[in-house]
């Protein structure tokens, strides 16, 4: 199985007293008159040309 580009590993916390660290990604939709906006990747190495959601991390 080949290892995704879209997910980063994080460190295990050293004692249970240490929060662990979590990666959010958020995606969001905007709606009007039944059209979704979307957004078209350019100029990067990942998914070049493919259309995607609004998003934050």
């Amino acid at each position: 199985m080949k290892p995704r580009d879209d997910i980063r590993r994080t460190a295990p916390p050293e004692s249970r007293a240490d929060p662990l660290t979590l990666i959010v990604g958020v995606h969001l939709v905007l709606a009007e008159d039944g059209e979704v906006l979307l957004g078209r990747r350019r100029n990067t190495s990942y998914a070049a040309g493919l259309w995607h959601l609004p998003a934050v991390h």
